[in-house]
């Protein structure tokens, strides 16, 4: 089993600290907390929002903030995977799609975790035929999965920087 598996990153203040200064956006984003959830099979990193950052006019979460939340987390999960082997490679989402299948009327939880079983590998941009994390998040209000979103997240070699 890989250290990328066995040892989950430890999640504190300091991560979601690092990301309101790296990424302003996110400090009026209603992100509360994010967390690992150890019960899950696969590493699945729990982001827990808060309903009026994101209100629309209807009084449901704006879909295109659930969008970009649901891209940031996809995006989390890849860089505190990946950071533990090398720490400053970049990481890009390369492709997403998303479906929506009710509105999100309070507050709610996005969830992310890889999608195919070969995960590790295929993160490793130096060893995979097929670069490129598969990731699904579903938003989850009380027992009930509001959205469902898939991306593709590729750890860049350095030299890919320009």
């Amino acid at each position: 089993m890989s250290d990328l598996v066995t040892r989950l990153p430890v999640m504190d203040a300091t991560f979601l600290e690092q990301l309101y200064q790296q990424i302003p956006l996110t400090q009026a984003m209603g992100i509360q907390q994010l967390s690992w959830d150890a019960s899950a099979t696969q590493p699945c990193l729990a982001m827990h929002l808060a309903l009026p950052p994101l209100v629309n006019d209807k009084g449901t979460a704006f879909g295109g903030g659930v969008v970009g939340l649901a891209t940031l987390l996809g995006w989390c999960w890849t860089r505190l995977l990946w950071e533990t082997k090398q720490p400053s490679a970049p990481v890009v989402v390369k492709s997403a799609q998303q479906t929506y299948l009710a509105p999100i009327e309070g507050d709610f939880t996005l969830r992310a975790r890889p999608l195919h079983d070969d995960w590790v590998e295929t993160l490793d941009p130096q060893h995979s035929a097929r670069p490129g994390v598969t990731l699904e998040v579903e938003a989850w209000q009380a027992e009930r999965c509001c959205f469902r979103f898939q991306g593709v997240y590729r750890v860049l070699a350095k030299a890919s920087i320009s």
